[in-house]
């Protein structure tokens, strides 16, 4: 189930008809309770990026700097969660539930925190519960819903938790929840830098070459050294990129590249089986994996593309570079088709192509078989648009699955002669 946005990407409404669970809009006042019921609970809990991003009714959704607040507000309560859980070090105490009823939730991570959660739109909650605190514990309220209002763990530890409804009415404008933790708690988390792995597949049902999109997947054209492009990743500077390459058919000698957001390899390996290379970058930014066939001897294959990188804590870079330059500059520029075959499977002696391009140029239509071997080949001259042609195939072929491609637009189908 998505939303439904304008030309602009602002929220006209949800598509329920396709719906298969109930939603939780990001504008929902409830919404802020729902988060601090999920980073309350065990394991690593993950933020939808419209919950903690407003992308719904600001315009920006596709103009946005990912750098600025501006472009790209953030929901505050969420990021008071996120800060809480983070500061507070809910993953370090065991888990208890310490009081439940129809409104209000309240949620002890031992000896770290205590997470108050009401769901009342327009009412406080407010309950003693037992907690792991000392007694004499003094305990504020890190949401600020409570303002400056402090409490204190009684002899018999128990303690009163006070949480807002989610109307916003607390004065610092939280919706359902607080979160109290001792009044001299060590609030200095830093996020360290983690490595992230990344794998791509390149393989035509998941292929992308239209000329608005990222260009990205398909697998390596037949009797072509033209690059498919795997992924991009934003590594920081000076932190090393390893990248490997599993291709399908390990007989053919392929080549992986690393290329920065000038479109220059910086790093390749090229050779039969799988290829390991390493990179390390001076400079933050773009970079992206690409992979082609090492010779215009080779079939059509697909192949896995895995990258491990560190990105950087916070993003210093202008984030330009996202996509290949020739797209950036100007999208007709990029020669893009879809091919079909029809009927397929298709007779013997007759294989009628559709190949609608968006560019006039000559292209090469070429038939392998399943060795690699071409078994027909013939010139085109391709107009923008629909094209029809029926291949000149001068001899009855032997019943199988061919590879018809058009290398010039970087375009295949498997076609099965009967």
């Amino acid at each position: 189930m998505r939303p439904q946005v304008d030309a602009n990407g602002n929220y006209t409404g949800w598509n329920t008809g396709s719906e298969l669970a109930p939603h939780i809009d990001p504008f929902d006042p409830r919404l802020s309770a729902v988060y601090a019921a999920a980073l309350a609970m065990d394991g690593s809990p993950m933020l939808f990026f419209e919950d903690v991003f407003n992308v719904g009714n600001t315009s920006k959704r596709y103009v946005h700097s990912p750098k600025s607040t501006v472009d790209l507000p953030t929901r505050d309560d969420l990021v008071n969660l996120v800060w809480c859980h983070q500061n507070l070090h809910f993953k370090d105490g065991a888990y208890r539930v310490r009081y439940q009823a129809a409104d209000h939730l309240v949620i002890e991570r031992s000896t770290k925190a205590i997470i108050g959660i009401n769901d009342n739109f327009t009412t406080w909650q407010n309950n003693t519960v037992s907690c792991d605190f000392a007694p004499g514990t003094v305990l504020k309220d890190y949401s600020g819903a409570n303002g400056t209002a402090t409490i204190t763990v009684s002899s018999t530890q128990t303690v009163a938790i006070n949480t807002p409804p989610c109307n916003g009415t607390a004065a610092s404008g939280r919706r359902g929840y607080s979160v109290w933790a001792p009044t001299n708690a060590v609030t200095d988390y830093t996020r360290p830098a983690l490595t992230t792995t990344q794998e791509w597949e390149l393989a035509n049902d998941l292929g992308d070459s239209d000329s608005r999109s990222l260009m990205q997947g398909g697998e390596l054209p037949a009797a072509s050294t033209a690059y498919r492009t795997a992924g991009r990743i934003y590594v920081a500077a000076n932190k090393g990129v390893t990248y490997t390459l599993f291709p399908v058919d390990a007989t053919r000698s392929l080549t992986v590249a690393v290329l920065n957001s000038a479109g220059t390899v910086v790093s390749s390996q090229t050779g039969t089986g799988t290829l390991t290379g390493t990179y390390t970058p001076t400079t933050e930014g773009w970079y992206t994996l690409k992979a082609k066939n090492a010779s215009t001897a080779n079939p059509s294959q697909g192949a896995f593309v895995k990258a491990t990188y560190t990105a950087p804590t916070v993003v210093t870079g202008a984030m330009t570079g996202r996509r290949d330059a020739a797209v950036l500059a100007n999208t007709k520029e990029v020669p893009t088709a879809e091919v079909l075959v029809y009927p397929n499977p298709t007779a013997a002696d007759r294989i009628d192509v559709v190949i609608t391009a968006n560019r006039e140029q000559a292209a090469t239509v070429q038939l392998h078989d399943l060795t690699g071997r071409l078994v027909h080949q013939e010139t085109v001259r391709l107009y923008n648009g629909t094209n029809e042609l029926r291949l000149g195939v001068k001899k009855t072929l032997p019943a199988g699955i061919y590879q018809l491609s058009v290398p010039e637009f970087h375009v295949s189908q498997k076609v099965a002669v009967q």
